[in-house]
């Protein structure tokens, strides 16, 4: 019996004016989402999609959106956006087609009061601006102070560059300001512990965003092909270190520690994130609430960044580049193992490379492992026989003669006996 459809994390709704449907989306764009709903809540010639609430986008999100997108551009005249929220930016910096086609009439960009900690977002208009929009002042509701832009502008607005000038129909901007506006004023000032849980939220919902970010940013200057958001992982990395200031700062923590925890963390280090949480503990700064977020966060950091490093793995191993694949393996994630399948494919890199000693170490990790984890693997016979092949090329006799026996005997199927055989007959003449 197929389980039943998991239930959408986001919700819509629309009105329709003539020729005009305007829909708002509130939630996260996931695995499921629902196209058909959208598509079905498009019915005006024009469509303005205020994005607004929408708190998140994952990577089966985004495809599903462009797929989305695409349809309809096919069905309506024009598509506008309106007052996109910093996770739809972070997309469309990350994303060259994700906003193809449609007007960018707004955006929302992050504010941070660094007096008293207060967080707020504040409508950018994009709509007739030909040159890079300058964020506007904006004053701290809670204690009047000046509030700065939570991020580098030329990387929040890197999507701009190269578009044409964002021009929207009058008609649309009138209804715009008749009806979209409606609801949408700023909330009144809100209380110290409303707004710092408000921002702790947000920091733990978008750290794997954020990181995914930083990693691209890195893996793009290894790989030169790969320069899609230059720029934008440094921002993410300092915008999580801001998150993690804002979050600690009712603990005490003197700011030179907090400093190098959130220094290990984007770097990599966790042992030593950890060994700074631990004596954050001991030294009694943190609450137990604190203690759990920021753990949380080295945990799901991690995490992540584990996961990231095999699909980096992965896709330099088939498109066969092996340096690329080499590289990687030499910079493990700290307390996160490579799994299985990608040793496999770093040893078939490192023998590309003509590094036996490597690639002799590497199939043995990956053959104990499998035959544990999964004898049936079809991959064991080939880590012996290349096990044999390396052995022999560094002139250890011995254990190359014992793997290719190990062929023969134990994989009389292998495609590899033959070639064993063979070897085997070959360094016995000698």
């Amino acid at each position: 019996m197929a389980p039943p459809p998991r239930k959408s994390s986001l919700s819509i709704e629309s009105l329709a004016r003539g020729h005009i449907s305007y829909v708002r989306l509130y939630g996260t764009i996931d695995e499921t989402f629902d196209p058909t709903v959208l598509l079905e809540a498009a019915v005006g010639r024009d469509l303005l999609l205020n994005l607004k609430a929408v708190s998140r986008i994952s990577s089966f999100g985004v495809r599903d959106w462009v797929h989305t997108l695409e349809a309809l551009r096919q069905r309506t005249d024009r598509i506008v956006l309106v007052e996109c929220s910093p996770a739809v930016v972070a997309q469309m910096n990350m994303v060259a087609n994700f906003a193809l086609g449609a007007t960018i009439a707004s955006v929302q960009a992050p504010y941070f009061c660094e007096k008293c900690g207060w967080d707020t977002e504040v409508l950018v208009n994009l709509a007739g601006g030909e040159a890079g929009p300058q964020p506007p002042d904006t004053t701290c509701k809670r204690c009047g102070r000046p509030m700065a832009l939570d991020d580098d502008p030329e990387s929040y607005f890197a999507f701009r560059k190269g578009l044409p000038a964002q021009v929207v129909d009058p008609g649309l901007q009138e209804f715009l300001v008749r009806f979209a506006n409606a609801g949408s004023a700023e909330p009144d000032q809100p209380p110290v512990a409303t707004a710092f849980r408000g921002r702790v939220q947000r920091s733990l919902t978008s750290v794997s965003d954020r990181l995914r970010r930083a990693w691209v940013f890195f893996a793009s200057r290894m790989n030169s092909r790969r320069r899609l958001a230059v720029g934008i992982g440094v921002a993410s990395a300092l915008l999580l270190a801001v998150g993690l200031v804002l979050i600690s700062r009712p603990s005490g923590i003197p700011q030179h520690q907090l400093a190098r925890f959130h220094q290990h963390l984007m770097a990599g280090q966790f042992i030593k994130a950890e060994e700074l949480l631990a004596q954050f503990r001991r030294d009694r700064l943190l609450s137990r609430e604190l203690q759990t977020l920021l753990s949380v966060q080295v945990t799901e950091a991690r995490t992540l960044r584990a996961k990231l490093h095999t699909e980096a793995i992965s896709a330099a191993a088939h498109a066969k580049r092996f340096d690329e694949v080499a590289t990687l393996a030499d910079r493990p994630v700290e307390g996160a193992p490579i799994d299985n399948n990608t040793l496999f494919l770093v040893a078939e890199a490192q023998r590309q490379l003509g590094r036996c000693t490597a690639a002799l170490s590497t199939y043995g990790q990956f053959e104990a492992a499998a035959a544990k984890l999964d004898p049936a693997d079809k991959r064991l016979d080939d880590a012996v026989f290349w096990q044999g092949d390396c052995a022999l090329k560094l002139g250890r006799t011995e254990a190359a003669r014992a793997a290719f026996r190990k062929i023969v005997s134990e994989y009389p199927r292998s495609d590899f006996r033959n070639s064993a055989l063979a070897r085997l007959k070959t360094m016995t003449k000698k």
